[in-house]
């Protein structure tokens, strides 16, 4: 990667949980490919750009965006990496990985720049993981270098290991066992964020939860944001049980330090009754979807792109129902805020008129839901040829 790309990512790269930011916003159904993402694919061309990417992150960093346009992918295939260039020649590997995982055309540039945040974080994180006069040590080294050269199943393999070496050195009295307990727990939480780079979303959930249950007593922020890592794989994973377990305990650690009113609360909120949704309780969703809402609209305010994320959701629980009457207002507020908010062919603007044509399709509405449908596919096709 040359010296203006490398510039250009630091200077996007704003935190290292680019991966979990929908998870943040509460819109967890657009992320990555559950069934539903072929009816949202349109939404995953503008998965990595924006200064506040994707429906609203963290503060709010939560919140602070929706993810924008990614430039096209220059073919590379005529002219080989060269040997001087070692982070093409990764980014290169991740490229054909993604092809392997039967990503979409359209979607493997987006894929592709969020992995150079990713590749950059876990390089700088792995330089600063080392332990002096460790096994451990040499381990991060190899894994660095392993990294650089692409082999990014090798490089999950090693931190595991590494891991292992620090979790034993943390009971030899010759070293310093805090730091060396502290570095194990970390270095499989950056194994679960490659895990989760390469798709293995079942393995990353298991890393997460290794990385929660190993938590220094009193960091909640740090045992909250591995819940929330370990929630998000295991969903990914269909792995519903465990989403639950861990959505439900971050849920509780924010409530107790944030208070009940508190923005990322809502997230939280969301992120658990997405996994009630999932399996089919919608029961226990609706209250939970109805309380994101209400704290959202009191802190963020009712126009604001988070509002319209919680009445997205709580509006494809009531279509779900069959209770159009409920849900086609809250579709039609949620295409109004956005609108408002955004260029017309944000990704997050031609979501939501999607959602909302199929509902008035299924209203029997179908000039309204043909005109829907036409603006969005426009706006889609504009974004592609800008591009």
């Amino acid at each position: 990667m040359g010296d203006a790309v490398q510039q250009q990512v630091r200077g996007i790269f704003a935190q290292l949980e680019i991966v979990f930011e929908r998870v943040r916003s509460g819109d967890l159904l657009s992320l990555y490919a559950p069934e539903e993402w072929l009816n949202l694919a349109v939404t995953a061309a503008g998965f990595a750009l924006a200064g506040a990417l994707v429906g609203m992150v963290f503060g709010r960093s939560r919140r602070a965006g929706a993810r924008a346009d990614g430039a096209q992918p220059k073919s590379k295939s005529e002219t080989p990496p060269s040997d001087e260039d070692p982070a093409t020649r990764a980014h290169e590997k991740y490229r054909t990985l993604l092809a392997g995982k039967r990503i979409p055309a359209a979607d493997i540039e987006v894929r592709w720049v969020e992995f150079q945040h990713t590749f950059d974080a876990a390089r700088d994180r792995l330089q600063a993981l080392g332990i002096d006069e460790t096994a451990a040590a040499a381990l991060f080294v190899q894994a660095r270098d392993a990294l650089q050269d692409g082999e990014y199943r090798r490089v999950v393999n090693l931190v595991c290991l590494a891991a292992d070496k620090c979790a034993e050195e943390s009971g030899d009295r010759r070293t310093a066992a805090e730091r060396c307990a502290r570095t194990a727990i970390v270095a499989r939480a950056l194994a679960g964020e490659l895990e989760m780079a390469q798709f293995e979303y079942a393995a990353a959930a298991e890393l997460f939860g290794q990385a929660a249950a190993g938590a220094p007593e009193g960091d909640e922020d740090f045992l909250a944001a591995q819940l929330e890592k370990q929630g998000t794989a295991a969903y990914l994973a269909g792995d519903h049980k465990t989403a639950l377990a861990a959505f439900q305990r971050a849920l509780a650690l924010l409530e107790g330090k944030l208070g009940p009113d508190h923005a990322d609360v809502a997230a939280a909120l969301n992120n658990l009754a997405l996994a009630h949704y999932a399996k089919g309780d919608l029961d226990a969703a609706e209250p939970l979807y109805g309380r994101a809402l209400k704290i959202d609209e009191a802190a963020l305010g009712a126009d604001h792109p988070g509002t319209a994320t919680d009445l997205g959701n709580l509006a494809l629980l009531h279509q779900k129902r069959q209770d159009h009457a409920k849900a086609e207002p809250m579709f039609r507020r949620a295409l109004e805020i956005v609108e408002s908010a955004y260029d017309s062919r944000h990704p997050s603007v031609v979501k939501a008129m999607l959602n909302y044509s199929v509902l008035l399709r299924e209203m029997c509405r179908d000039a309204e839901a043909d005109d829907l449908e036409r603006r969005a596919n426009g706006r889609s096709q504009a974004t592609e040829t800008a591009q």
